[in-house]
């Protein structure tokens, strides 16, 4: 199953991944660039699809504490309880599935995904994701609250409980850094 996708400085070319091991390379010049990117268009969909599918549907028994547990969120941090997310062990996950619990497969990097495969291909835009989920989950959540979610750095040091100069500090360290790991690809 795949579960990611190929990376933008990888997509000159088309690899395909035999159920026996061996790997098909398939060359513009052979069948057109055009037809390169529809491959890998394909590849992206079964991708958001093995995403999007793989994660098993909450059972009427877990129902109540799902619930319970939002309620808890709500009281304890009001209208910021949205962005906390359950638990991972509350139900199975992509790393469990792929037996892998790097951060190279965070639940942001799903999101990203899923994400990316309903927009139109844009490299740079790919080229970001990419390198963003080369970076630790507490970046990933930042760039999602403050560029995805637009949250203002105030709403931000509430949920993250620190300072607004601190969230600013990060943000612009973030950009910094995305920035400088984008230019290295171009």
């Amino acid at each position: 199953m795949l579960f990611r996708k190929t990376p933008a400085k990888e997509r000159e070319v088309y690899r395909f991944h035999s159920v026996t091991g061996e790997i098909f390379e398939i060359k513009p010049e052979e069948v057109g660039e055009e037809n390169i990117r529809l491959l890998h268009a394909a590849d992206d969909a079964i991708v958001y699809n093995n995403i999007k599918n793989c994660k098993p549907k909450v059972q009427d028994w877990q129902k109540p504490g799902i619930e319970q547990w939002k309620k808890q969120m709500e009281e304890q941090y009001g209208e910021s309880a949205r962005y906390i997310e359950l638990p991972k062990n509350w139900n199975l996950s992509i790393d469990g599935l792929t037996q892998t619990e790097d951060a190279d497969h965070s639940s942001y990097m799903k999101e990203l995904a899923e994400k990316a495969a309903d927009d139109e291909c844009d490299p740079l835009k790919e080229l970001l994701y990419e390198k963003l989920g080369e970076l630790p989950q507490e970046d990933q959540k930042l760039y999602r609250m403050r560029f995805i979610d637009d949250l203002g750095q105030q709403e931000i040091a509430d949920i993250l409980q620190v300072s607004q100069n601190t969230v600013s500090k990060r943000i612009r360290r973030l950009q910094a850094v995305l920035t400088e790991m984008c230019r290295k690809e171009i």
